[in-house]
């Protein structure tokens, strides 16, 4: 019969350094994913905070315009004489828009006081 050969040695040893190498490796791969998987989603966490606010803020503005328009048409049943819409729209649409910018703007500054504008992540 013939002698079986030994099992080498040094190919066991180098085959487990390989594969403790490579169980290292993985895991600074897994370890740096997970940190960049973190910073994006912080990312998209700031972005849609910032998105919340600026539709807020936009929101506020509109509702405010809204406010001041009706109450630039309220000044026709207030003082007919000078604001009408039979003697020109010039004087109803002006005091129309000023009060809508000026209610506007009250509106904008009332919602920056509840919610400043959102911090970095």
């Amino acid at each position: 019969m013939r002698a079986l050969p030994k099992p080498c040695r040094s190919r066991t040893v180098f085959t487990n350094r390989e594969s403790q190498l490579t169980n290292y490796n993985s895991r600074i791969t897994i370890h740096e994913s997970r940190e960049s998987r973190q910073s994006s989603e912080d990312l998209v966490s700031a972005w849609t905070n910032f998105q919340v606010w600026w539709r807020g803020l936009v929101a506020a503005a509109i509702a405010g315009g809204a406010n001041g328009v009706i109450t630039g048409f309220a000044a026709v049943g207030i003082d007919p004489q000078h604001f009408n819409l039979q003697a020109g729209l010039h004087s109803t649409l002006a005091i129309a828009g000023v009060s809508a910018l000026m209610s506007g703007i009250i509106g904008v500054a009332a919602y920056l006081k509840q919610s400043p504008m959102p911090k970095e992540p």
